[in-house]
């Protein structure tokens, strides 16, 4: 693994402390692995999303709702 160095605001620092501390996550780089999946689905979900919108224009630019 690679190993980066990051600066946080003060709130979301406290916030991965908080999630070690409980042991919600063993590490804090565990916490920053989650929120980095979490990040990557959602932008996955915003590409696929924007994929299927295209898909389903017809060729005026108009819906075509049969085709989603």
């Amino acid at each position: 693994m690679l190993r980066k160095t990051i600066r946080l605001p003060v709130a979301q620092a406290q916030s991965i402390d908080a999630a070690v501390a409980t042991g919600a996550y063993r590490n804090h780089s565990a916490v920053i692995r989650a929120a980095l999946r979490l990040w990557q689905r959602e932008q996955e979900e915003r590409r696929l999303t924007h994929a299927w919108a295209a898909l389903a224009q017809g060729p005026n630019g108009e819906l075509n709702t049969q085709q989603v």
